[in-house]
């Protein structure tokens, strides 16, 4: 039953990979603290009776409640951030190091979240040999030369990492479901990893779930929520 487990862990790494990728960002704190901080340290030289470098915070300027609409105006405030030319101050010490930093991780933020949504979808992007070794290391702890398992990966213009290069047949899912047998059987040693071993058949299942909370963890980065495990056991109890 162990080494059942982890040949479906190990074959369901590539959806685990794409799966992790494509969490969505955590929401950042209110633009308040922002608001507070070009008050403070910006609006002396950047309002509209100063705009210096064309930039201002005032009346109709940049509002930090849109930034996605001025992106290219914003983009241009981060640049002076991150390379010291702001904030200068006269009347008071300037900001310390943290609070620019924090700004600056702010705005980029907010710059990325606006532009998610003129990216065209990624798709499926089956793991090439080298990332499917990284990934069964990471989750497994298991070190082993994928390029003795797995046949060559196409390659466009030198790169064997392009999605669209990287097409599937039956020939590479021969080759997968054998690299999973065999890589099950180096980490079915790993207690780390198999760490329950059940002594009835009635405690196969959550013995099942112990593992797989472990190693869809370890895939996503993150504790397994309970919809991530029920999905797995789904599919663990249709080929047990």
């Amino acid at each position: 039953m162990k080494k059942l487990v982890l040949i479906l862990s190990l074959s369901l790494v590539p959806a685990f990979v794409t799966l992790a990728a494509r969490q969505p960002l955590p929401q950042q704190a209110t633009s308040a603290a922002a608001r507070d901080f070009l008050n403070r340290y910006c609006v002396s030289c950047h309002s509209e009776d100063g705009k210096i470098a064309n930039l201002w915070f005032t009346g109709n300027g940049l509002d930090v409640d849109k930034v996605p609409q001025r992106a290219d105006a914003w983009e241009r405030v981060l640049l002076r951030l991150r390379s010291g030319l702001d904030p200068k101050t006269t009347s008071e010490p300037g900001p310390a190091p943290a609070a620019v930093k924090s700004m600056v991780s702010w705005l980029e933020s907010e710059l990325d979240r606006g532009a998610l949504p003129n990216l065209t979808a990624p798709g499926d992007h089956r793991l090439n040999r080298t990332e499917y070794g990284n990934a069964v290391r990471d989750i497994f702890g298991v070190q082993f030369d994928p390029t003795t398992l797995l046949p060559q990966d196409d390659s466009t213009h030198g790169f064997d990492n392009i999605a669209s290069a990287l097409g599937m047949s039956q020939a590479l899912v021969d080759g997968y479901s054998n690299a999973a047998a065999t890589v099950s059987a180096l980490a079915i040693g790993n207690r780390t990893v198999v760490a329950c071993r059940p002594l009835f058949p009635a405690d196969e299942t959550s013995c099942a779930r112990s593992i797989l909370t472990k190693v869809v963890s370890r895939a996503y980065r993150r504790p397994a929520s309970a919809a991530d495990l029920d999905a797995v056991m789904d599919v663990y109890a249709t080929t047990r």
